[in-house]
């Protein structure tokens, strides 16, 4: 969302309104676990949540060992009580095609 690298300041977003934006037309929000970049901060995930925006969260992996990253997504976002039915990458694959149906 924000471009954020954990060695450089994030980008100056408005969060509220790409959450509202996003909340308005049914789009989700990424999860980047990266540990280089961890975007986005728990934070604004909780605001998310509080709207209904589904969240995916994606391990930014460029090799197969980096798909590990997701646990420190899974860490993320559990500081904002993030549960499974609010993770796109959670759903069963009936959940995820009836989601896909309504696209």
């Amino acid at each position: 969302m924000t471009g954020r690298l954990l060695s450089r300041r994030e980008y100056p977003v408005a969060h509220k309104k790409i959450i509202d934006a996003c909340a308005a037309n049914h789009v989700v929000i990424e999860i980047n676990a990266h540990p280089r970049r961890l975007d986005m901060r728990w934070q604004w995930i909780e605001c998310a949540l509080s709207k209904n925006v589904l969240l995916s969260i994606d391990p930014d992996a460029h090799s197969i060992l980096e798909f590990e990253n997701v646990t420190d997504g899974v860490l993320v976002t559990q500081k904002a009580m993030m549960t499974a039915k609010d993770n796109l990458n959670s759903f069963t694959l009936a959940e995820f095609e009836k989601f896909n149906a309504k696209k």
